[in-house]
């Protein structure tokens, strides 16, 4: 599980300075660290929420046993879920705080008391019996959402869609977090996350319940535009070859053999996410791929024992036996994780190979999957040949005559083999419990370059360096360039750019994630473990907005984009200021800007009225309006033009008692700043580095300073 980093998160929120108390959101709690989270399934399905955390990572409030606690949603009544155009509103218990840090939402399509009878039982929900002062549901009778307990996860191949949150008290004379989420000295804080890493299963998008003051992350696309575009990305082959695998108790061939497929939503596709190569959804480098408990392939094979090689010494039926037992002898096909997975060896000889294949001398594993080797054959090609050699023979480019193809080439190339040496002999890793966890040192041959491929998409770091912004770029499908050379990786009119068949597709997971075209265009979500410039999102806030499936009932309807943020910033000496609606305490300390949003409630604003307080009466002011406006700029990396939008402002609107506020020249519009040398975090407000400085969007106001 991905714990959030609020370091990294604070430098995008500190300056968000909204009074809770007076904000006129659509579910504004009374008591603002009363947390609560807002579901719409607008699916034409029912959805099963399950909202799910680690006991041990809350706080020794909650527990240190590591179970992990969960909140069962239903509406109305108990095992309902959330039927098709119904609402329900959780209150999260205060009392231990439970359900605070890195929380995982999962939205079932299936009855989930009855799924929960068929997985094992340390995966069951066990009720604890807690009545909740508050309920936890608004909705229907006290007892239709309860509490419990479970030993273990989900399987990680259930039918459900991940989303993740984490709240915080944040104290307002440091930044940082109090140990104690609900600390009333401190203000609340929500980070949210459509997490799309492990698998894509649903449409899923979301607020911060902040009144409409920030953007939505996810994806609104409808229901069966959604299916339309996973089952067009899991059609997609080359040369011959799956280019992605799911999880494969969703293919037709294994659909009716699920434990599942008759407890609610018909078959629904489960796309892997970045697990393609690694860790416990797909082939691991080097050890036998893991098996899936929800479904039980069916045996094909002659019956008889006399007709099975392995067998023909016995007398009578072996597959099955007449009780229906496969016997060992029999080649049946094993219930693996992900599709496209299958044995290159009998079962006997798989099964004389140890269990885990951590010893280089045992060889590759017995089993194969084409998309796998499909991918690790795009990234061996940069390492091994010279693609950039022969241009000619590249047919997808980013459009614009202005492109230096072997600029974009050559430093792709490059960007990939420093990558590339610096995975491919990663260490041996010694786990706590003693065992060795084999590093990309111990292999040769095909088993070395998956285990580098999965190192690389698998990468998970905190450090901004580097090496992360690299992995970044190769994941988006251009290459890094340092301050002193083409940041291809900070263009965002090209990132995600390649076509699936391009050589410069390294990771087409991303694409079917981002890309408004053939994907299922969530730029506000995750598809790799540090796509923290697109995913990861936070706000002043008490509350949470879900809208599975749609946009009827967000409170903001763009998505979240890192260059398009507007701001009014105040300089020193202002008191309190109203921005778009909503009241602004200037923590002088923490920041001075405010979120400019032409969205209140769900509502499209045509204008931001903006008024500044020198005093606490309010007898000294400033006020104005602020609109927005598109431009058609060059991005000058390819010669393309792009459409951007800006900050306008009309000096008509301004009004103020105070000398000279209102003169062109104190208020100040200005682009985003550019980056400072040094500066490795992509979040930190880069500036639109293609655009030339006169084409580059006004996203800030400046308001100057007033005299005490």
């Amino acid at each position: 599980m991905r714990k959030f980093n609020f370091n990294h998160l604070l430098c995008c929120i500190l300056a968000f300075g909204f009074a809770l108390s007076g904000i006129r959101a659509a579910h504004a709690a009374v008591d603002p660290f009363q947390r609560y989270i807002v579901i719409y399934n607008e699916l034409p399905i029912t959805i099963y929420p399950a909202i799910t955390a680690v006991e041990s990572e809350q706080g020794a409030a909650c527990g240190t046993s590591g179970l992990n606690r969960r909140i069962i949603v239903n509406a109305g009544t108990l095992g309902a879920g959330i039927p098709s155009r119904e609402t329900v509103t959780v209150k999260l218990p205060k009392l231990k705080h439970c359900w605070y840090t890195a929380v995982r939402v999962y939205l079932f399509t299936v009855d989930l008391t009855k799924f929960e009878a068929k997985i094992p039982a340390n995966q069951r929900t066990v009720a604890d019996h807690v009545n909740w002062s508050p309920p936890l549901c608004t909705t229907g009778a006290t007892g239709a959402c309860w509490s419990g307990t479970a030993a273990a996860q989900y399987p990680v191949d259930a039918p459900a869609q991940l989303y993740e949150y984490t709240v915080i008290s944040q104290d307002p004379t440091t930044g940082a977090a109090f140990p104690d989420p609900n600390n009333p000295n401190g203000v609340p804080l929500a980070d949210i996350d459509v997490s799309y890493v492990d698998e894509l299963y649903l449409p899923v998008a979301s607020n911060v319940d902040d009144g409409g003051a920030t953007p939505y992350m996810g994806t609104i696309l409808p229901y069966d535009k959604f299916n339309t575009q996973t089952k067009a990305f899991l059609a997609l082959t080359t040369e011959n070859k799956p280019i992605w695998s799911e999880y494969a108790a969703y293919t037709a061939a294994n659909w009716p053999h699920n434990v599942f497929n008759d407890l609610g939503s018909p078959q629904t596709d489960h796309v892997v996410g970045k697990d393609i190569v690694g860790d416990v959804r797909i082939i691991p480098p080097n050890a036998l791929p893991p098996l899936s408990a929800l479904y039980d392939p069916p045996y094909t094979g002659p019956r008889q024992c006399i007709d099975v090689p392995e067998c023909s010494n016995l007398a009578g039926n072996c597959c099955p036996t007449d009780n229906g037992t496969i016997l060992a002898c029999c080649d049946k096909p094993l219930p693996y994780l992900t599709s496209n997975t299958t044995k290159t060896t009998s079962l006997l000889s798989r099964l004389r190979l140890p269990r885990a294949l951590g010893n280089p001398a045992v060889g590759n594993p017995a089993v194969d999957n084409p998309s796998v080797d499909a991918l690790v054959a795009s990234w061996t090609t940069w390492v091994r040949s010279d693609p950039c050699a022969h241009l000619a023979a590249i047919t997808t480019w980013p459009s614009g005559l202005a492109l230096d193809k072997q600029l974009f080439c050559d430093m792709f190339e490059s960007t990939v083999r420093s990558v590339w040496n610096s995975f491919k002999d990663s260490p041996n890793v010694r786990n706590p419990n003693g065992t060795v966890t084999p590093g990309c040192i111990s292999f040769t041959g095909a088993a070395k370059d998956r285990c580098t491929v999965d190192s690389i998409i698998a990468f998970k770091s905190n450090d901004k360096g580097l090496l992360n912004e690299q992995v970044q770029a190769l994941l988006r499908n251009v290459p890094y360039g340092t301050f002193s050379e083409t940041r291809w990786s900070f263009d965002k009119f090209i990132l995600f750019w390649a076509p699936y068949g391009s050589p410069f597709n390294l990771f087409p997971y991303s694409r079917l994630v981002h890309n408004p075209i053939d994907g299922v265009d969530a730029p506000g979500a995750y598809s790799f473990s540090i796509d923290d410039k697109f995913g990861n999102f936070g706000s002043r806030g008490s509350g949470i907005v879900l809208d599975i499936g749609g946009s009827t009932h967000l409170l903001n309807h763009d998505p979240y984009d890192l260059w398009e943020q507007f701001r009014v910033s105040f300089g020193p000496g202002w008191d309190h200021a109203t921005v778009c609606g909503l009241p602004f305490a200037i923590p002088m300390n923490l920041g001075n800007a405010s979120p400019v949003s032409f969205w209140m409630n769900g509502k499209p604003q045509s204008t931001c009225n903006i008024a500044l307080y020198k005093d606490a009466g309010e007898t000294q002011y400033a006020k104005l309006q602020v609109s927005e406006a598109s431009k058609t700029v060059t991005d000058t990396y390819t010669g393309q033009t792009q459409t951007v939008t800006e900050l306008a402002y009309d000096p008509s609107s301004c009004n103020s008692n105070l000398n000279a506020i209102c003169s062109g020249s104190r208020l100040v519009f200005t682009a985003v700043p550019q980056p400072v040398p040094g500066d490795m975090d992509p979040d930190a407000g880069e500036s639109y580095v293609s655009l030339s400085d006169a084409d580059k969007p006004l996203v800030t106001l400046v308001v100057p300073a007033v005299a005490p």
